[in-house]
């Protein structure tokens, strides 16, 4: 959800953003579609908590690398999911089924921009964040080979790497 904070936080106070990194995230809203999966999705957890939907979360948040070779990975987004309360999953996913679009901040961005996607990412497909990186002059795009939509806690060095990259890039008035 950081991506949508960040727009979010963009649309309302864009004079005071120095940079803005987009990882794994869309300016678009969901569908009709993808908003009735959120609700479902909210309504399930309420009546069966949580842990109902850890697995169905892990396959969808991880990219396949991560499932099938870093089981460590695995075990700490499934402590990540588990901690949050029933309220919290819910609402989030009717807050980001309610989240207005943003495509009409990008053209108008000029600041410096990341855009981060991991290139097993099940939830905002590599072409749509291309999309998104097009859209905004001037981005960066960086594309993390074997990471899901949790690129920076898949591939923590490859992801730091690229951030690092753009804030020094950023130092330098670049």
């Amino acid at each position: 959800m950081g991506g949508y904070v960040s727009l979010a936080f963009y649309r309302l106070y864009r004079d005071i953003v120095r940079a803005i990194v987009l990882a794994d995230t869309r300016a678009t809203p969901d569908t009709p579609e993808g908003k009735e999966r959120r609700y479902k999705f909210a309504d399930k957890v309420e009546r069966e908590g949580v842990s109902s939907i850890t697995d169905e979360m892990l396959s969808a948040l991880l990219g396949q690398t991560s499932l099938e070779r870093r089981p460590s990975v695995v075990q700490r987004v499934r402590a990540m999911i588990e901690s949050n309360s029933v309220s919290g999953v819910a609402g989030a996913q009717r807050g980001m089924a309610a989240r207005p679009d943003s495509t009409d901040l990008l053209g108008d961005m000029s600041l410096p921009v990341l855009v981060v996607s991991g290139d097993e990412d099940k939830l905002t497909p590599i072409a749509e964040i291309e999309s998104l990186h097009r859209a905004i002059k001037g981005s960066r795009f960086t594309v993390i080979e074997g990471a899901g939509h949790l690129s920076s806690i898949e591939c923590p060095d490859e992801f730091n790497a690229a951030l690092i990259d753009f804030i020094e890039m950023i130092d330098e008035g670049g």
